[in-house]
Formats: structure tokens, C-alpha cells, sequence
């Protein structure tokens, strides 16, 4: 396990594979004003696994935290994430991550999202100001939010949390308790095609699915829904090819990312 606690400024370009010491934040700068290189502030892959604790983390072209394969990654203490030019917290492949008591703010894209079967868990947490999604869970993710705030988000197409289950083979697990979702350009929750959704009676109401589906009744019992049916096309077609696609398929060009964080398991 990494441990990155109240981290120091790095210089543009420089990477570490190590244990900073020191006050202050983590800034990931493309090398050379790359752009179309993703990268991130903090990268893990294999089976490697990260612990933030009282990190401030931010990103001038890539993303927040990247996790792909069955990489691991805890964020607690605290932690500020943010701002960053393309998504907060990206989970592909079977990775997994932990985040708690700490604030996601001004994401390009969106504040947390997960594919594959990835497993995000997000709790007391606030995911403010982000460009499309607060959060977002697709293809056979599973994600679950609990006594979080949700506010800010700037794209009126798109919902502040949504799960979308639209492509053969595709099931998504979404559960929600005591989340306030607000001030957001777009609808406050959405859920499209093969997802399953678990929710208190209080976030019943804010449902708001695609066109084909019917809302969850609020008061329904027992305080869950199962949503499922053949999605039109264009919930197909709304289905992003989200952050760090372009990357995974590629062998090379990962960008410059601050940290590297990986196990040297080769399995």
C-alpha cells in the first residue's frame, strides 16, 4: 500500500515512484503541454493500491485519480480533488475505490465515474461544480453513495447522477441513501436500460429515467427498483466513451502522470 499524506508541489514534468513528505498538493502538469496525452494526477494499475489521506489533488489536462485492471484506491482524511480537466475519480477494468469525508469540485467531466465492473463506494462526501455528471456508473459497474451532496453540475442533458446499462450483457448496480442532489442544470438522477437500483423512500422522488421507462413510485416498498428493458437508440447513442478509453487501448502515450502507483505482480 502507497501512503500520500499532505503532499508537496511537484515540479511540471516530474514523476515519482515514491513516499512524499511535506505539506501541500499534488498538481499534474502534461509534459510539454501535451494535451492530447491523458495522464493523471495519481495512475494505479495491476493490482497495485493507493491510500490518500488529507491529499489536495489537481490536474491541468488529465484526470484526478486513475484506476485500471484490479487496482485499489482509498481517498479519506479530508481529501480535495479538484480542479481537473477531465474526470475526479475513473475506475475501468475490476478496480475499486473507497472514498470518504472528502470534496470532489470543478471536474470537466465528471466528479466520479466506473465501468467494466468496477466498485465505487462514495460516502460523506460532497461533488460540486463538474462539467457533466457528479457521478456515473456504466456497463457492469457497481457504485453506491451514501450521505453525499451533489450540487453545480453545468450540462442540462445529462443527469447529476446517472447509471446506464444500455449495451448487451450490460447490468449496473446503483444504490443511493441520503443523498441531496441540487442546484444542478440537469435532472437530479437518471437511470437507463439494465441497471438495478436500491434507494431510500426519500430519493424515490427525484427519480428522472430516459424515455421508455417509467419513474420508481415514490413510497414504493421495499425502498428498491429493478429497471430494466430494451434501450432506445438514443440511449444507446448517450452512452459517453468516457475518460481514459483512448489511453487503455493504446500500449503507450499515458501521459506524465504525478504518481505512478502499481504492484509489480505481474498477474
Amino acid at each position: 500500500v502507497h501512503l500520500i499524506h499532505r503532499c508537496k508541489p511537484l515540479p511540471a514534468g516530474e514523476t515519482v515512484e515514491r513516499r512524499i513528505p511535506g505539506q501541500g498538493d499534488v498538481v499534474h502538469i502534461s509534459s510539454e503541454n501535451d494535451i492530447t496525452s491523458v495522464g493523471a494526477c495519481v495512475f494505479v494499475t495491476n493490482k497495485g493500491s493507493a491510500l490518500l489521506d488529507g491529499c489536495s489533488l489537481s490536474s491541468v489536462h488529465g484526470l484526478g485519480i486513475w484506476l485500471v485492471q484490479r487496482a485499489k484506491c482509498e481517498v479519506r482524511g479530508g481529501c480535495e480533488l479538484g480542479p481537473v480537466a477531465r474526470s475526479g475519480v475513473a475506475l475501468f477494468g475490476q478496480a475499486s475505490a473507497v472514498v470518504s469525508d472528502s470534496t470532489i469540485r470543478q471536474c470537466a467531466m465528471h466528479g466520479a465515474c466506473a465501468r467494466g465492473t468496477a466498485k465505487l463506494d462514495i460516502s460523506r462526501c460532497t461533488i460540486e461544480g463538474c462539467g457533466r455528471r457528479g457521478a456515473y456508473a456504466y456497463q457492469r459497474a457497481s457504485m453506491a453513495m451514501e450521505d453525499c451532496v451533489v450540487r453545480g453540475t453545468g450540462d442540462p442533458t445529462r443527469a447529476a447522477i446517472e447509471a446506464a446499462g444500455c449495451r448487451e450483457g450490460d447490468a449496473v448496480l446503483l444504490s443511493l441513501r441520503r443523498c441531496r442532489l441540487h442546484a444542478n442544470a440537469g435532472a437530479p438522477l437518471r437511470v437507463s436500460g439494465a441497471v438495478e437500483v436500491h434507494m431510500d423512500r426519500d430519493m424515490e422522488e427525484m427519480m428522472a429515467c430516459d424515455a421508455g421507462h417509467e419513474p420508481v413510485a415514490p413510497g414504493a416498498a421495499p425502498c428498491a427498483a429493478v429497471i430494466r428493458g430494451a434501450p432506445t437508440d438514443r440511449e444507446r447513442d448517450a452512452v459517453d466513451v468516457d475518460d481514459g478509453d483512448d489511453a487503455e487501448r493504446a500500449q503507450t502515450g499515458l501521459g506524465v502522470p504525478s504518481l505512478v502507483l502499481s504492484s509489480r505482480d505481474p498477474g
